[in-house]
């Protein structure tokens, strides 16, 4: 049986164009890798589409985020949309539908993988994998910044005090004017 010739091109122009399992990884040296899954999981499970101009908005439709913890594995069934067209009465709604795997890779540097899991059309994939990295960068940028206050080793001389236990130093010493009865009933019934 010959194979038509129309089927044979048709597949060859459609194949680089569709792809399954597209995936892309990167490492992040120099954060614990707890952190990293920490944030891995925060952006999974929160997502951002942030876009300056509106028509190129995507809102988030639904995002069901599956964790494995001890498979170091993250699953995303996420859909998106957009309203497209230059007035109302011409727009119509843009849907994309994605299966997303993140497998995480705890070691010496901390890296991730991202999945585009089914029938996608890898450009798409690739930038969604890009933003999602781009969003775990900038958390853990976040993260990196919030670095804690410099506190003195030793207190000064003057405060060497010893603090009595019936008085915690972070309580300050409080006689209430009334007595808890007092308050609930003020009248004196």
């Amino acid at each position: 049986m010959k194979t038509p010739f129309a089927l044979v091109l048709l597949i060859t122009l459609i194949a680089p164009i569709c792809g399954c399992a597209t995936g892309e990884s990167q490492s992040f040296p120099g954060y614990d890798g707890r952190v990293v899954w920490t944030a891995l999981t925060a952006v999974a499970q929160s997502p951002s589409y942030d876009d300056l101009e509106p028509a190129r908005r995507w809102l988030v439709d639904e995002n069901q985020v599956w964790v494995d913890e001890p498979r170091a594995r993250i699953e995303i069934f996420r859909r998106v949309y957009r309203m497209e067209g230059i007035l109302i009465t011409d727009q119509h709604r843009n849907e994309r539908t994605w299966r997303f795997q993140v497998l995480f890779h705890d070691g010496n540097t901390p890296s991730a993988s991202f999945h585009a899991r089914g029938l996608s059309i890898p450009m798409q994939a690739q930038a969604e994998a890009d933003s999602y990295f781009a969003e775990v960068r900038e958390l853990l940028r976040g993260i990196e910044d919030m670095t804690p206050v410099n506190l003195p080793t030793t207190l000064p001389a003057e405060s060497e005090e010893e603090i009595p236990a019936s008085q915690p130093a972070s309580q300050p010493s409080f006689q209430p004017d009334k007595t808890p009865e007092e308050i609930l009933d003020p009248g004196g019934s």
